[in-house]
């Protein structure tokens, strides 16, 4: 998992991080759901699964 290694590196507090910007993650995400790449619909998908996991709906 070197993705998640560089980014625990370049962030001090990755939840604090996300949460911080979620509304702002969570557009780009939906709006990459919808590309024409394969590899950007995917990551985008597995990306909403990851942010959204653990979080109550009222978030």
């Amino acid at each position: 998992d070197a993705m998640g290694h560089i980014w625990k590196f370049l962030v001090a507090d990755p939840k604090k991080a996300v949460d911080e910007h979620f509304d702002d993650i969570v557009d780009d995400l939906l709006i990459q759901s919808g590309s024409r790449l394969w590899r950007s619909r995917e990551a985008s998908c597995l990306a909403l699964a990851d942010i959204i996991q653990g979080r109550k709906f009222s978030q």
